[in-house]
C-alpha cells in the first residue's frame, strides 16, 4: 500500500513497500495514465519533489534513518543526509533551495542545510 504521496512534472508520485520488491517509487503518469514502478531503495516515506530529485525520509536496512534524494531518471538514491540521534521519529518534511525542514514526532522540527554536491 502506498504510504507518501507527491505531485509534480505531469506525474503523480508514491513510495510504496513490497515484500517481494522492498521500497517501490511509483509513477503515475497525470497525461497519459500510464503507471510505472521504479525500485525506490531506501527511499520509503515522506515524499516532496524538487527540481534537484524527489526528497524523502530514508530508513537504511541497519536501522539508520536520514533524509535522502532519489533521481528518478537513474533510479538510485544519490545523497543520505543523516539526522541528528535526537531528532526523533520523522512525520512529514519540506525541501528549500538550500534546507530540508523535518518535523519530527514530539521533538520539535529538524532543520538540515543542504550543501551543493
Amino acid at each position: 500500500h502506498v504510504v507518501s504521496v507527491t505531485a509534480g512534472e505531469g506525474a503523480i508520485w508514491g513510495v510504496a513497500f513490497s515484500e517481494d520488491d522492498g521500497n517501490v517509487l511509483l509513477k503515475l503518469d497525470s497525461f497519459t495514465g500510464e503507471f510505472t514502478t521504479i525500485p525506490a531503495g531506501d527511499l520509503d516515506h515522506l515524499l516532496d519533489l524538487q527540481e534537484s530529485g524527489i526528497w524523502g525520509r530514508g530508513l537504511r536496512s541497519t536501522g539508520d534513518v536520514g533524509v535522502v534524494r532519489f533521481q528518478p531518471q537513474s533510479g538510485r538514491v544519490d545523497r543520505w543526509v543523516p539526522l541528528p540521534d535526537d531528532a526523533g521519529q520523522p512525520i512529514a518534511l519540506a525541501v528549500a533551495p538550500d534546507s530540508i525542514w523535518v518535523v519530527n514526532y514530539e521533538q520539535g522540527v529538524t532543520r538540515i542545510e543542504l550543501r551543493p554536491g
